[in-house]
């Protein structure tokens, strides 16, 4: 039988006669990545990536960037026990969808949806996710006939609505790509399509003795319209032709017929990878392998990234998400998260959109 988990937070430590409360400003890597490995009952594993403390706001303003359209207050617990009837039962009318499903490994489409992206010194997250689910979206409801790779770099440049390396909305980020779209544009220093991303990956996730971050926090990139920085790109400004948008985007939230957690994974199936905007927490940064549960640590900031799957290992359920954070990070660049419980509000503000293929 499945097993269904009730996340609580933990919001002060005792350490002998001292009450402390409140989230720390410097994490210990060495003594929180020891603890989660030292724990038999975890259901992950954590690493240090080379890092003997991390800078709590330095690393919110590079590495994260989602804003979160609500608050938070960090010295109460952020997880309520959710019901079985909001997440953890199947609905009457809900149809089965396979058991495990990776859209990242499955031969259903050549469409190479397991490409990792790195957002670098940059809270760039809101662009960078959905540049790569909406690249995978044209890929696979065009049955691989659209195979191109989308510049994360001209979003966050362009969206004037957002704020570049400083963060963004995600119901932002989708009115433009509905609105003005997207053009090509690979990895840093790829020369692939018009504007590759121009921010040089650096940081903890890349040995940060061996790339390190030559600023605090990347400056905001300039927006170039539709001129092209590839010298090597056959055109010098990308026609309208090579322009992509979003037809229509929309929330994904239950209903009384179904719920989130289903229509979720109905959605990818049918549609392809969508995106995840979620509270992250402080231990989330050392995540190296397993099903990350946010047990014992602190709320830092939204963060938003691509969901490509589901599955289910010893009993628990869990999300296959793909971070933007190198390959370096997690499992190969991904990580798989608790799914059906509502964990960090990871089921709380997903989108999707629906590639507008005739005009491209």
């Amino acid at each position: 039988m499945t097993k269904i988990i009730f996340i609580s937070f933990l919001i002060c430590i005792v350490p002998l006669f001292a009450v402390v409360c409140g989230p720390p400003q410097i994490l210990q890597s060495e003594k929180i990545v020891k603890e989660i490995n030292d724990d038999k009952k975890s259901t992950w594993k954590a690493d240090t990536y080379g890092t003997k403390e991390i800078n709590v706001e330095e690393f919110k303003q590079k590495y994260l960037g989602v804003i979160l359209p609500f608050k938070y207050d960090k010295n109460k617990e952020m997880e309520k026990e959710l019901s079985q009837k909001e997440y953890g039962i199947l609905k009457a009318k809900e149809e089965k969808l396979p058991a495990y499903f990776n859209w990242a490994k499955t031969n259903k489409t050549n469409c190479p949806v397991g490409r990792i992206r790195d957002q670098s010194n940059c809270g760039s997250c809101w662009a960078v996710s959905t540049a790569s689910a909406m690249q995978d979206r044209f890929c696979i409801q065009s049955g691989g006939k659209i195979n191109v790779e989308l510049s994360s770099g001209y979003i966050t440049a362009c969206d004037q609505s957002n704020y570049a390396c400083r963060g963004g909305f995600m119901n932002r980020v989708y009115d433009f790509l509905k609105i003005n779209g997207t053009i090509t544009g690979g990895d840093y220093d790829s020369d692939v399509g018009c504007q590759p991303y121009s921010i040089k990956p650096c940081g903890p996730f890349l040995d940060s003795h061996k790339m390190p971050c030559v600023y605090y926090l990347a400056n905001n990139p300039k927006c170039r319209k539709k001129k092209c920085s590839n010298d090597w790109y056959k055109y010098q400004e990308e026609p309208e032709s090579s322009t992509y948008k979003y037809s229509r985007w929309s929330f994904i939230k239950g209903n009384i017929s179904y719920t989130t957690e289903y229509l979720m994974r109905k959605e990818i199936y049918e549609n392809g990878p969508i995106t995840a905007a979620f509270l992250i927490y402080s231990n989330f940064l050392y995540y190296k392998k397993g099903i990350y549960i946010p047990i014992r640590s602190w709320p830092m900031g939204g963060h938003a990234v691509k969901v490509v799957g589901w599955g289910e290992e010893d009993s628990v359920l869990y999300w296959i998400a793909q971070n933007s954070w190198s390959d370096r990070w997690g499992e190969n660049g991904f990580f798989r998260i608790l799914r059906g419980t509502n964990a960090g509000y990871f089921e709380s503000m997903v989108n999707e959109g629906k590639p507008d293929i005739k005009k491209s």
